[in-house]
């Protein structure tokens, strides 16, 4: 039984009835200001990628070693799956042969193999990506940062790079800790036999997160302000930098570094292991965003201590965001602090082996 066609009449009514609906939620949006928003998330999620690496391409870094040894895994693993299904697919043809019904089965063709590869690394990078923007839709929905009404998203984009900085940091502290013969956090400052100062825990941290390169051209027994070694820290390191911090030399023309470790913590000439911590890692302040007197990340020191406040002196920690400023947590952590917190709980924080009692903060 057939459908009735559709008169010439009910065909342009139809077409006029959802032009209609389209412009009424058009105007809908236009007029409640929802269009705005809409159209800019549009253009962020279509061209923000490309100003993303337009702003960070210069300063990306790349290992060679890496990537030999991921290339090198790579065809392993594609080798490896196409013997495993070429056995498999044989397998399962013998056991079809002797079936008279069931057709025996062709073989796996290495194109097969690396389409399956393709989609099963397609599928981890989309995993990867997904979990990042989940995770930084739920720091921003759950900060205690405020956000101001003007440049809200570009604020709380800026803080989220800088908490990233802070917790490529911690890792790279703690790998520094971990590392054999070390044992220990590192030195606020190192000097040589005769006394003389040498460099400080921003050098040392190097290593650790893909800056090897930058630190081997450092001349460790020569002092950081050395004529051989003015170069190296002349060069900016993204993870010193905070992006919403346009002062990114001195007047020496040396790079400076946007964050400072604890100078309680951090000791001169003498690793501090973690087991010294005995207030407990989480309750214990490790470094954390400065916004004034900004040092060259290569000079020795660059420490402040805590009880200072929370945007309450040059010399001590802050941020230019309103509000407070983002703390790095001997445990790993990285927590928005208020610059109201209580005093007590701030000076409980500053000391690793003081025993007061932390409370909410």
């Amino acid at each position: 039984m057939t459908e009735p066609e559709t008169s010439p009449v009910g065909q342009s009514f139809e077409v006029f009835s959802k032009i209609f609906g389209y412009g009424i939620v058009l105007l809908f949006l236009v007029c409640t200001g929802l269009i705005v928003p809409i159209v800019q998330m549009g253009w962020i999620l279509a061209s923000g990628w490309f100003f993303f690496l337009q702003r960070t391409a210069s300063e990306i870094t790349v290992n060679a070693g890496s990537i030999r040894w991921f290339f090198v895994a790579l065809l392993l693993l594609t080798l490896f799956g196409h013997w495993t299904a070429v056995w498999l697919t044989r397998a399962c043809a013998d056991v079809a042969s002797a079936e008279s019904v069931v057709p025996k089965l062709s073989n796996w063709p290495l194109r097969r193999s690396i389409v399956l590869i393709a989609t099963i690394l397609s599928c981890f990078t989309a995993g990867v990506c997904l979990v990042g923007m989940t995770h930084e839709f739920v720091w921003i929905a759950t900060s205690k940062a405020p956000l101001t009404k003007i440049g809200g998203s570009r604020l709380a984009a800026r803080r989220s790079q800088s908490r990233n900085n802070l917790q490529q940091l911690e890792l790279a502290f703690w790998n520094f800790h971990d590392d054999k013969g070390t044992q220990g956090f590192p030195e606020s400052m190192t000097f040589n036999e005769p006394g003389q100062l040498r460099h400080g825990w921003a050098t040392a941290l190097l290593p650790y997160f893909d800056q090897s390169q930058l630190y081997d051209k450092i001349r460790l027994k020569l002092p950081w302000s050395a004529d051989e070694n003015r170069p190296s820290f002349e060069k900016g390191v993204w993870a010193f930098q905070n992006p919403a911090i346009s002062k990114n030399t001195d007047e020496t023309g040396y790079s400076t570094i946007h964050y400072a470790a604890n100078s309680l913590v951090l000791q001169p000439g003498r690793k501090r292991p973690m087991k010294e911590i005995t207030d407990g890692t989480s309750n214990t302040i490790l470094a954390g965003e400065v916004n004034a007197n900004f040092e060259p990340w290569g000079k020795p020191g660059n420490c402040r201590n805590p009880q200072l406040g929370i945007n309450k002196s040059p010399n001590g920690f802050g941020s230019p965001f309103k509000g407070g400023a983002q703390l790095m947590l001997a445990d790993g952590s990285v927590r928005f602090v208020s610059d109201n917190i209580d005093p007590k709980v701030l000076n409980a924080l500053a000391t690793p082996q003081g025993g007061e009692t932390v409370g909410d903060f």
